[in-house]
Order: C-alpha cells, then structure tokens, then sequence
C-alpha cells in the first residue's frame, strides 16, 4: 500500500496513512510510459527514421541481393526493391562517399533484366536498347553509361519521374535509372570530354 508520509519512522507507526495499492498506481504509470512509447514510435515510422541510419551503397547491395535470388517471380524481386529504389531517390542528394560506379551499373543491369523478363508493354525500340544494355560489358563506362542515358530519357518519355509504387513497376525500374543516371551524369561527361579530345588529337 501508498503511505502518505514522508517520515519513515511514521510508517511503521501507523496504518492509517495508508492511501490505495501501489499496484493502481503502477498500472497508471505504466499506460503513461506505453503510451509515450508508441506515440513516439509511430512518429519515427511516419518519419522514417530507421532510413537514415542506412547509406545507398546498402541499399544498392540490398537491391543486388534482391534481384539476384532464384526463388519468386521477376515481378516480385523488382517489386521487393521497391522501399530501397525509394529511399535511394529520397537521399541521393545527400552527399556520400564509397558510392562504386560498379555497384551501380550492376544494380542497374540486374533492374532491367529482371523488367525484361516480366514482359513489359514497352516500344520495341527502348525493349532492344535495354537488352544491348544487358548485354553490354560493364566495363565499358562511357558506352554504358550513354546507353544509360538514352533509357534514362526514354523510359520517361521527357514526364517527370512516377514515385516508386509496388504496384507500378515501371515506376521502380523508371526511378533506380534516374537515381543512377543522377550519380554518374558528371563522370559521363568527363568520359564524353575525353573522347571528343583522343578523336580531335586523332584528326590533328
């Protein structure tokens, strides 16, 4: 029981100080602590809090992982990328060291021939451009990445790019590309300014 006193002499002296069961007050206490307890967990979900302690380069090797796996449907592996494509679109202006133009390309490749195998409704021209894409050694970073700029470009069809939506997986495939091409647009052109330079050296 409650003693209402702050002498501990009086405690042992008395019972009429006695006020209530400690077990009532702790009950009230506890909803209090529960219910701040999920209050602010609900909050951190809404904020999405957890994804800020995660880098691309992860969510990149997350979306690898994904795609390589044997079990599933080509739909379901691109439609299990689809929180990580999202949050990649969400952070890539944040600037981040250790991003692999490997790890990008690849996971590039592994989105567009997973999209491949789903049989999408595109034009014919952007299905043979995604396969030379596939096919094409990754290795080859200023003629991959041209590659990857035309997708980028067609694929969008000059509208802006659709939210990621596990139910649209266009627009997953649509947003990795975009996210890529924005993380390799700079190196391109270095490669593009090199090349124009060996074929004007060439000429001279």
């Amino acid at each position: 029981m409650f003693i209402a006193t702050d002498d501990p002499k009086k405690r042992s002296e008395t019972s009429g100080l006695e006020y209530r069961s400690l077990v009532s007050y702790g009950r009230q206490v506890f909803q209090v602590c529960v219910a701040t307890i999920l209050t602010g967990a609900s909050i951190a979900d809404q904020l999405r809090l957890a994804s800020l302690l995660v880098t691309n380069q992860q969510r990149l090797e997350r979306i690898c992982q994904a795609l390589s796996k044997r079990e599933g449907t080509s739909v379901e592996r691109i439609r299990e990328t689809s929180e990580d494509v999202q949050d990649i679109d969400t952070y890539r202006f944040v600037a981040e060291k250790g991003l692999k133009i490997e790890q990008l390309i690849g996971a590039s490749k592994l989105m567009i021939q997973q999209y491949l195998d789903s049989a999408p409704s595109e034009a014919p021209d952007l299905i043979k451009r995604m396969q030379e894409f596939v096919e094409l050694d990754s290795r080859e970073h200023y003629k991959i990445l041209a590659l990857l700029k035309e997708l980028q470009n067609s694929i969008n069809a000059g509208s802006s790019v659709p939210p990621p939506s596990p139910a649209n997986i266009h627009s997953i495939v649509a947003s990795l590309i975009d996210s890529v091409w924005h993380y390799t647009f700079e190196y391109y052109y270095q490669l593009e300014r090199v090349q124009k330079d060996k074929a004007n050296g060439g000429a001279v």
